[in-house]
């Protein structure tokens, strides 16, 4: 067992990453198949809680993944399998006469014996369902549409009309400090690019606007909904 603040000396710049999530430790083990046509290497981090969990495993999600049927979620790449379970992640990496399904059944085996969440984060439950790509969701410490300053937020991707849609919640722990971020932002494209004109009864406070440059647009409400953005052409905000 390895305790979190002694991660980098294991696996050097990955641990920053599952130290932003709080990471309180991890147990390795290595596996190997009793016919020795097999391996794979175990890596389980436990965090404080099922969130922070949620977050690091998350982080890893790519393209090419595909998801299993072993809860709370899970996927696979190519070499590897990746796990949240209540307030642990697992990746398993290795390979196998039997491919994929030798691993998925030792991450099953794994989870069977780890305490499931009650549920996915609720911040996600904030995110209209109808067009939301499944599997898509996340939880970003470090940043939201690669600025610092949209970090802590809950993520997920949607298809309106074919168009590709990001979707963040921040969480902010009062009023003012949610206006603040809405101030950072609304600024950014007041110096970067420009505002359309409002949408009527988005919110109490509420902007949308172009990036001339990228070419995407955003919405943005302060209150509890998502900022919304598109890469071409307008975007509606997601539902309530």
């Amino acid at each position: 067992m390895v305790p979190g603040d002694r991660l980098p000396g294991y696996l050097g710049p990955d641990a920053t990453l599952l130290q932003r999530y709080e990471v309180v430790d991890l147990t390795a083990g290595k596996y190997v198949s009793i016919a020795g046509q097999g391996f794979a290497n175990v890596d389980i981090f436990r965090f404080p809680d099922f969130v922070k969990a949620f977050g690091a495993y998350s982080m890893h999600k790519s393209p090419n993944m595909q998801f299993l049927g072993i809860a709370n979620e899970s996927f696979h790449n190519k070499y590897s399998i990746h796990l949240w379970r209540g307030p642990f992640y697992v990746r398993v990496i290795g390979s196998a006469q039997g491919g994929v399904e030798q691993l998925k059944a030792l991450v099953a085996y794994l989870a069977e014996r780890m305490p499931a969440a009650p549920s996915a984060p609720a911040v996600l439950n904030f995110f209209p369902v109808d067009t939301r790509v499944p599997g898509s969701e996340a939880y970003a410490i470090a940043s939201g549409f690669d600025l610092p300053f949209l970090g802590n937020s809950f993520q997920a991707k949607f298809n309106v009309g074919e168009v590709p849609v990001d979707g963040i919640v921040i969480p902010a722990a009062n009023p003012q400090a949610a206006a603040k971020i809405l101030d950072s932002y609304r600024n950014l494209y007041l110096r970067n690019g420009k505002l359309l004109d409002p949408i009527p009864k988005l919110g109490e406070d509420n902007f949308t606007a172009e990036d001339r440059y990228l070419g995407r647009a955003v919405a943005f409400r302060l209150d509890r909904d998502p900022v919304t953005r598109a890469p071409g052409g307008r975007c509606r905000p997601a539902a309530p």
